[in-house]
């Protein structure tokens, strides 16, 4: 239930968070929101739906919020982490071992090539310059893309409007690699 909850308090939060400020930014004429998002609110990889579910939620949402309220000065950000040093990888990859049986395989592969991400994730401090920026930039972006590793994923579905090149770069999370010789 505690998965549950979390995942609900990742969009639900911010929109009362929100929502409780707005009134007092609208107020003064201006204003900056910026809220953490995460690249698997951009590109979904196997194995952890209801996350990605959330995170695409958050991002539509200050999307749309950022184009609705540009015009009176309020200016919402997303900064999008990629993997972090925090538990979250370990917990994903405990996640995916528990699959049901009929996905063993594809759980097993992505743990073993997302690995390739987990082993080098980026520290707390490298990603909260991006929370930095976000607050003090004169002109605010929407998005702020902290991990240059999954940039190429992300890349390659924002100009695929058939999801073919997403599904062939997300591919890469679940198919085995060929060991050299």
């Amino acid at each position: 239930m505690s998965n549950f909850a979390d995942n609900f308090v990742n969009l639900y939060g911010i929109v009362w968070l929100v929502n409780a400020v707005l009134p007092g930014m609208r107020a003064a004429g201006g204003g900056r929101i910026f809220v953490t998002s995460s690249t698997v609110g951009l590109v979904a990889p196997p194995m952890l739906p209801v996350y990605c579910t959330t995170k695409f939620a958050v991002e539509g949402y200050i999307e749309s919020m950022a184009a609705t309220y540009a015009p009176v000065g309020i200016h919402f950000s997303l900064v999008e982490p990629g993997p972090v040093g925090t538990p979250f990888g370990a917990n994903a990859h405990a996640a995916a071992a528990a699959a049901p049986a009929e996905l063993a395989g594809v759980a097993a592969t992505f743990n073993k090539n997302s690995g390739d991400f987990m082993a080098a994730p980026q520290d707390a401090a490298e990603c909260a310059k991006y929370h930095m920026r976000a607050i003090t930039d004169a002109k605010p972006q929407l998005r702020y893309m902290t991990y240059e590793g999954l940039r190429w994923m992300v890349g390659a579905k924002y100009v695929d409007l058939t999801g073919t090149k997403t599904m062939d770069a997300l591919a890469t999370l679940t198919t085995p690699r060929e060991e050299s010789s």
